[in-house]
């Protein structure tokens, strides 16, 4: 009878190896063919079907970890009304914020300053001033890098002071503190990054909404992620509501998702500041968000969260292929997306 059992098990996970092979082939060819658009892509801003096939292409590097921080679980905080989410320990952690792109909205900035009593300065050359509820909150009319992406569709008009980051790094003597840096800039993220990045070091973790309407700007968008992803382990990823922006279903064989045009928040940890982390089994948003503990200041409403889910392929390739990584073997999963 155990004989008979053992070999009904062995069977069982013979069928289960023979089926997930087939389909990580499958997905692995899929990924070619739309890695070999990618010229095409980047030369026709206007084809609908690019932004499918390059998405995809992106989702390897989109996929949320489980990460213990200090001997606890992740916790994650949502600090002013969108679905933005921050890991609780992480900021905890960190002396101070710069936030980056900061229109008519300084909620999250004030809210970090009142809240864990550091400051936070917050930096955007398309308006002139905003109130602020705090004091330790500051707020000055320049941008980082470039001011080519202020919304003057919207009215804004650059004052066209423009600072790098090492400037900041520099005139607020950032070498001895931890920095959590939250941006929105509505697309010189693409810009700004590579040069934030060299200064990783003191950088707790990092909230950036990335910007993007067509295959093209995906495809700018490859390198920084990818690089991000060296240094950070990404916790949260939400599509977030934006007013006048009409809703859109990306519902490919590898994806299913409810997205704003072009406007996705991912949260980072920096991975010298956590005990452990893995890639997540569950890459469905909302249920990893369900599993998480999750703290909201001033009954923000907990109902915004859109549809986000990866399929279950991506993530057992990426698992197979750190493993390759690790020990050096299994050559057939030695395969980079991008």
């Amino acid at each position: 009878m155990l004989k008979k059992f053992s070999c009904i098990v062995i069977i069982f996970i013979i069928l289960f190896s023979l089926y997930f092979s087939f389909k990580i082939g499958l997905y692995l060819r899929h990924q070619d063919n739309n890695k070999a658009q990618i010229t095409y892509c980047s030369l026709n801003k206007e084809d609908n079907e690019c932004f499918n096939k390059m998405f995809e292409l992106l989702l390897p590097d989109l996929l949320l970890y489980d990460v213990k921080i200090d001997s606890k679980e992740l916790e994650l905080i949502r600090l002013d009304f969108s679905s933005r989410l921050t890991p609780l320990q992480t900021i905890k952690n960190s002396d101070i914020l710069l936030g980056y792109g900061i229109g008519d909205d300084i909620e999250y900035e004030s809210t970090y300053s009142m809240l864990f009593d550091k400051p936070a300065y917050c930096y955007d050359c398309g308006i002139r001033s905003i109130n602020t509820t705090s004091p330790k909150t500051y707020f000055y009319s320049e941008c980082i890098g470039t001011d080519k992406y202020i919304l003057s569709s919207l009215g804004q008009v650059s004052s066209k002071k423009i600072h790098t980051y090492k400037q900041k790094y520099d005139e607020l003597n950032l070498k001895d503190k931890k920095v959590f840096i939250k941006m929105d800039i509505a697309g010189a993220e693409v810009e700004v990054l590579p040069e934030i990045l060299e200064y990783s070091d003191n950088i707790t973790g990092m909230l950036i909404v990335m910007h993007f309407n067509s295959g093209k700007d995906l495809i700018d968008r490859f390198k920084i992620i990818k690089a991000l992803n060296k240094d950070f382990i990404l916790v949260s990823r939400n599509f977030l509501w934006v007013i006048g922006k009409s809703q859109k279903q990306l519902k490919t064989k590898y994806a299913d998702m409810t997205m704003t045009d072009g406007v996705l928040s991912l949260t980072y940890i920096n991975k010298n500041n956590v005990d452990d982390y893995k890639i997540s089994w569950q890459q469905d948003a909302l249920k990893y968000y369900a599993n998480t503990k999750i703290h909201y200041i001033a009954n923000y409403q907990k109902e915004t969260y859109l549809k986000n889910n990866i399929n279950i392929t991506v993530t057992i390739t990426e698992k197979l292929k750190q493993l390759a990584k690790k020990y050096g073997k299994f050559n057939l999963w030695n395969y980079n997306s991008l």
